[in-house]
């Protein structure tokens, strides 16, 4: 699943993100990674439950995957061609899984 949104953003592929990922977060994405960045050499790495307190979906059932990547053309807020590793947060809405943040920490 994640590997799946990894990939549609670096292919630009607006509208298989938008069904991996809650409206709100689509929005995010459509502003920021979908527009100008890429996250190469991407490496899924452990997961965990219950990713979702103090969020919106503190009540649901949630995940985070960690996600080591390689930002290239991303925004000054981030080292070009410096691998990072980040947190994608998952929750689980209508029998399937969607994300609805990433980021550092």
């Amino acid at each position: 699943m994640v590997q799946a949104v990894v990939d549609a953003i670096n292919d630009r592929d607006a509208e298989l993100v938008a069904e991996m990922t809650t409206s709100g977060f689509h929005d995010h994405l459509e502003q920021t990674w979908l527009a100008r960045g890429y996250l190469t050499d991407a490496t899924i790495g452990a997961t965990r439950d219950r990713a979702g307190p103090g969020t919106a979906y503190s009540e649901a059932n949630t995940a985070a995957v960690n996600l080591t990547f390689t930002p290239e053309q991303a925004d000054s807020s981030m080292t070009n061609g410096e691998p990072t590793t980040w947190s994608v947060l998952l929750v689980e809405q209508d029998g399937r899984w969607v994300v609805f943040d990433m980021g550092a920490g």
